[in-house]
Parts: structure tokens; C-alpha cells; sequence
């Protein structure tokens, strides 16, 4: 009984050796392909932009500086503008505009909720929701004392204009807690790109070249 203990364990023992080995393997050559990969994309980053690209890697791709887009749009003839969806929503003609929907555009909480689900996925750092205390896994069940389902909640806050205050009860783990908001307008913005019409003349070509317009 003991000996088939021992070749049992000795059997598991062997399989564990070959099954890390695999996984080391695999990690190393992973790590080799990623390099040789991101070698290349330099190298053909490097030829394409005539200028060395080291500076760019190390702040866009390793780093967490975030890509000028507008500016680089700019070079290529194209303008952007920032804009709310609200503020999108009221510009439009008055056959089109719908005054509903750009007020329940405008209040927001800074919640993020799983699909489907009145779980909170995440809450933005300094919104009314994070400085009233609501953190992930709380499990939303009411808004100013009616029940909401995952389709009714955002319709229950969104009826509420930014600077107003909204009751949230949830679930932390088996304690029923309520947190009072200040809702806020909603940061969120539309990125609008549009041709610039003074654009310079190797702006053009070189959006004829990428748009083909």
C-alpha cells in the first residue's frame, strides 16, 4: 500500500515537473517573440518616420502618456473638438432635438455597473458616488426609496439635474447602507473630427493620402 503511495506521489511529482517546464517554456518563448516583435515595429517606425522612435516607445507604448491625437490630426488636415453628448443632443434642429434625452444626458454619478447587473464594477475617483462613500461590489438595490433594475436605475438618476441630491441604498456584503449624492455633469466627452478648412497644403496631401479625401 505504501509503495503504490510513493509511485502515486512520485507519477504527480513528474507530471508537475513537465507541466511547469511547459509553462516556462512557453513563457520564454512568449517574451522572445513579444521582443523580436516590438523590434521590428520600432525598426519600421523608425524608417517610416525617418527620425529615431525611442523617445515615442518609451512614453506612449511603456509609459502612460497619452497620444496628442488633435495635434497629430492637425498635420493630416483634420480638426477636433470635445464635446458633451448633452450639448450634442441640443444642437440639434428641433425637429431632431430630443429635450428628454439631453436632460438625462447631463446628471451622473460616477458608476460604472456590471452588465446586466446592479453590482458596481467601478467607481471614478473624486465623482459624487466615490465621495459618498459607494465602492466596487456594492449591490445597488433602490434610488430615492424605489427599487431599480439594472434598465431602471440610470433612467431613476438621469431624471435629476446636475447639483441635485439622489438617495442610493445597496448591499455591502449583508449590511443594507444608503449614501446621500450630489449628482455632477457629466464629464464625459465626444471627440468630433472634422476636415479643417484651412488646412495647409501639406496637411491635404497628406490626408489624400490616408482618406483619400
Amino acid at each position: 500500500m505504501v509503495t503504490l503511495r510513493v509511485a502515486h506521489e512520485h507519477r504527480k511529482l513528474r507530471f508537475r515537473r513537465r507541466l511547469f517546464g511547459a509553462v516556462e517554456d512557453f513563457q520564454e518563448e512568449w517574451a522572445e517573440l513579444r521582443d523580436n516583435h516590438e523590434d521590428r515595429s520600432r525598426f519600421a517606425a523608425t524608417q517610416v518616420a525617418r527620425a529615431p522612435m525611442d523617445d515615442f516607445f518609451r512614453r506612449y507604448i511603456h509609459g502612460n502618456d497619452e497620444l496628442p491625437l488633435p495635434a497629430l490630426l492637425r498635420t493630416a488636415g483634420l480638426v477636433v473638438a470635445e464635446r458633451p453628448e448633452w450639448a450634442l443632443e441640443a444642437e440639434k434642429p428641433d425637429g431632431e432635438r430630443d429635450r428628454v434625452k439631453e436632460r438625462r444626458l447631463r446628471a451622473w454619478t460616477g458608476i460604472a455597473l456590471h452588465p446586466d447587473r446592479l453590482l458596481v464594477r467601478n467607481v471614478v475617483p473624486d465623482s459624487p458616488a466615490w465621495r459618498a462613500g459607494i465602492t466596487f461590489g456594492d449591490d445597488i438595490v433602490a434610488v430615492d426609496g424605489h427599487r431599480v433594475a439594472p434598465a431602471t436605475f440610470v433612467k431613476r438618476v438621469a431624471d435629476h439635474d446636475p447639483g441635485d441630491r439622489c438617495r442610493i441604498t445597496y448591499f455591502r456584503r449583508d449590511s443594507l447602507e444608503e449614501a446621500t449624492l450630489t449628482l455632477a455633469e457629466n464629464p464625459e466627452r465626444k471627440l468630433i473630427v472634422k476636415p479643417d478648412p484651412d488646412a495647409t497644403k501639406p496637411a491635404l496631401a497628406i490626408r489624400r493620402g490616408w482618406l483619400g479625401v
